[in-house]
């Protein structure tokens, strides 16, 4: 009887403390890292890394939020986020997603542009019809111009990719958002492109956002309060500059 009086008395404190574990994970927000080689990549040491882990960090410290992360495609994590699988993340923001999603902070401006190799220039929209063009993941092109010019697509899993497929002559242009610039520069791999070339083809703004659907609605006004002091302190301007270089903004303008 004293035996089994002793073991209980050992087991209810391990319990109790799985427990408190347990619930502490349950609510911890979720959030996706997109997989890409600067906003989320596993490491040499294979954690996840990349400029959306750093914001995501930033944003627990400030508000006293567990955040578990999760690395995904644009595609996964644009339907986790608006059927609430995801809490939060960063995304494009879109008008469709409008009754889905609270948009918290806008995290920058970017410009969608078409970059060719050296030795094509642009002089008018019906020239790209003639062109195979390489689009990444997750980028959007106006459909309307996409029908009317024919345009020829392949779908690029990384830049690094789109620069190699340019070098061998496979693709003409890459479709991509500005920032490719910083990357590209980089890998040391401006000679392969004409940026003084590029076509502007659209602008876009990215932003933190909330799910509608998340069961930790409650937290909405905790997580946008530490972004937006993010933003005023300019810790956030600090992240962006670590990953996309000290002139992103003109890039982006």
């Amino acid at each position: 009887m004293y035996k089994l009086f002793f073991v209980l008395l050992l087991i209810c404190p391990l319990s109790s403390a799985y427990a408190a574990y347990a619930a502490d994970e349950k609510n911890c927000l979720s959030m996706y890292v997109v997989i890409n080689n600067v906003s989320g990549y596993l490491n040499a040491e294979g954690k996840i890394s990349g400029y959306h882990v750093d914001v995501i960090d930033e944003l627990a410290s400030r508000s006293g939020i567990c955040i578990d992360k999760s690395l995904v495609p644009y595609s996964r994590a644009l339907k986790g986020l608006k059927y609430g699988e995801y809490d939060a993340g960063i995304v494009v923001r879109q008008e469709k997603m409008d009754t889905k999603l609270t948009y918290l902070t806008k995290i920058l401006t970017s410009k969608t542009v078409l970059v060719p190799r050296n030795g094509i220039t642009f002089s008018h929209y019906q020239q790209l019809s003639e062109l195979i063009i390489g689009k990444l993941r997750g980028v959007d092109l106006d459909n309307t111009l996409v029908k009317s010019f024919n345009l020829l697509l392949v779908d690029l899993h990384s830049y690094e990719q789109g620069i190699r497929l340019l070098q061998k002559g496979r693709i003409d242009a890459i479709a991509g958002n500005s920032l490719m610039l910083s990357i590209v520069n980089k890998l040391g791999l401006v000679d392969t492109v004409d940026f003084n070339a590029q076509l502007v083809l659209g602008k876009k703004e990215i932003w933190l956002a909330f799910s509608n659907n998340s069961s930790h609605i409650e937290q909405l006004n905790t997580v946008k309060q530490a972004a937006q002091a993010m933003v005023e302190d300019g810790s956030l301007e600090l992240i962006l500059e670590e990953y996309f270089g000290s002139d992103w903004k003109l890039i982006t303008q």
